[in-house]
């Protein structure tokens, strides 16, 4: 397998990976039961920015899908589980009591309806869920925590940004949907697809006064599938991404 990754502008926004083709589910919703077998399961997992220096940001990936046929058509039906895990803080200054932990969960139930029209194929697909957000604050330190005659933290104080809270976990509703169009020409296979992420943008702040947004993703891909002799394949794809000012393209 060769991967070539060209990156315009990529900046932290949701979930994207190199290997974009064996999470199919993160991609489009129109891709359930897109699938040539019964049942379909899939796992990532990412892990970035791992150093002495930086805390990582640890990325769970995983989804089920099965497909049920009927004459002409078929449809599918699955479920999509993505988790992020990181550390806000910082490893430059260490504290022994600085331990601060937020998670970033999403559940989708995902379900599509595949249409067939001879060597064609047009799918559609939604995926409604739910975002899950969690901070941990009970252990991190904070500047007004220093004490300048002892000349270290204390871990006691109240640190000044408890207030900023309102609660450590916020549960919003999300909704997913997605186009998908293959064929079949017998020499060679060809898809394209489009899907928008986050259509009600919402609000994924954790502070009581404050809204944020969290910007649609909109995702295209396309590919083909071509036959070289009875034993070799090659499957060129190519995908764009943009959320907000952030964009990606990859090809592999």
């Amino acid at each position: 397998m060769i991967s070539i990754v060209l990156s315009l502008v990529s900046y932290g926004q949701d979930v994207h990976n190199s290997q974009f083709y064996a999470t199919p589910l993160t991609l489009n919703p129109a891709l359930t039961g897109a699938i040539n077998s019964q049942c379909r399961a899939t796992g990532i997992v990412r892990d970035q920015w791992r150093s002495n220096d930086v805390n990582p940001i640890t990325t769970y990936n995983a989804s089920y899908e099965y497909k049920f046929s009927k004459p002409g058509d078929y449809f599918g039906l699955g479920g999509v589980l993505i988790q992020d895990q990181w550390n806000p803080g910082t490893n430059i200054l260490t504290v022994d009591n600085f331990n601060a932990k937020a998670y970033n969960s999403r559940v989708y139930l995902s379900g599509a309806y595949h249409k067939l029209l001879g060597e064609h194929q047009l799918s559609f697909g939604v995926q409604p869920g739910i975002l899950y957000r969690y901070y941990s604050n009970d252990e991190a330190a904070y500047p007004e925590q220093y004490d300048r005659f002892l000349g270290d933290f204390d871990p006691n104080s109240a640190g000044g940004e408890n207030a900023l809270f309102s609660s450590p976990q916020m549960i919003r509703f999300d909704l997913n949907a997605g186009l998908e169009w293959m064929a079949d020409f017998h020499f060679f296979q060809a898809h394209a697809g489009i899907a928008s992420f986050h259509l009600l943008k919402p609000n994924q702040a954790i502070f009581s006064d404050y809204k944020h947004r969290l910007n649609r993703l909109w995702i295209m891909t396309a590919g083909t599938k071509h036959a070289i002799g009875e034993s070799w394949s090659i499957f060129p794809n190519i995908i764009y991404m943009r959320q907000g000012k952030s964009e990606k393209f990859h090809f592999g």
